[in-house]
């Protein structure tokens, strides 16, 4: 990303999105565990990164290499489901949820994906601010998706390459 002379970068500009590798493992655990009442374990993400061709991964590093947020989709036939979305509470409110939602789209574009989906909790009305600022629709509901509270999710969608 490059600046503009005399432009004041914000302190999540400072973190690089790029594709995560396994050696971002202990960082993408971090963030989930910090992140989610119901974290994905080790063994997942391990997977998802080198055994799931249709998994794709972005991560937000920190200029000293701290893993401040990560963004993931499958990418299924023509559509693109959102896995995961976290940022580091101690990162949060910096932009960084929003560039890694940017990214992704940008990526999923690239990939020729017709659209991407997403579940996010009902009562998580800050997610899905986040999501409906970058193009999500809520399209339907989840009744009692999530095991740990029973809580409802919103089924939000977002169109991309002009295909519906």
């Amino acid at each position: 990303m490059t600046e503009q002379a005399g432009s004041a970068k914000l302190p999540g500009e400072t973190c690089t999105i790029r594709r995560a590798n396994l050696a971002d493992l202990a960082g993408l655990v971090l963030l989930e565990q910090t992140c989610f009442a119901m974290p994905w374990s080790e063994q997942s993400l391990r997977q998802e990164l080198a055994d799931n061709p249709a998994a794709r991964c972005l991560v937000a590093e920190a200029p000293d290499g701290f893993l401040a947020g990560y963004v993931a989709y499958w990418s299924v036939l023509d559509e693109g489901q959102v896995t995961n979305l976290a940022v580091h509470p101690a990162w949060r409110r910096r932009g960084i949820g929003r560039r890694l939602l940017l990214a992704m789209i940008s990526l999923a574009a690239a990939e020729h994906l017709s659209g991407l989906v997403l579940e996010v909790r009902a009562g998580n009305q800050a997610a899905r601010g986040l999501y409906e600022s970058v193009g999500f629709q809520p399209i339907g509901q989840r009744k009692e998706y999530y095991a740990n509270n029973r809580e409802d999710a919103i089924i939000m969608f977002k169109n991309i390459n002009g295909l519906s």
